[in-house]
């Protein structure tokens, strides 16, 4: 299925996330602020990135720049945790995940 890469500064969350979703086969990197990660992004290959609205709104201007300068990143789909309105310049493949959810039924989202 490929690599989820997972940028939300709840590191409480992530964590849970990680354990479920490597028990179920899956490949899974989280980061925990937008301000640094489009190296990930490009050595990683993601098959999808997933963005907490929130964290990604506290450096919207540094997440902007690194989505429109990392080629990979703008082939993945993007999957937006909240509030999807303040991505609108994100023009690839876009889906809109809303909190709570069983962090083990993620695998049957993700397919």
């Amino acid at each position: 299925m490929g690599l989820i890469f997972w940028i939300d500064e709840n590191t409480f969350a992530t964590s849970l996330l990680e354990k479920a979703l490597k028990s179920q086969g899956m490949e899974f990197y989280t980061v925990a602020d937008a301000r640094d990660f489009a190296y990930l992004i490009n050595d990683l290959k993601p098959a999808f990135v997933v963005v907490d609205s929130a964290t990604a709104l506290k450096n919207i201007e540094a997440f902007r720049k690194q989505y429109e300068e990392t080629e990979r990143f703008s082939g993945s789909p993007v999957v937006i945790l909240g509030d999807a309105e303040p991505f609108s310049f994100i023009t690839n493949s876009i889906r809109k995940l809303e909190r709570p959810f069983d962090p083990f039924k993620l695998k049957d989202f993700f397919r």
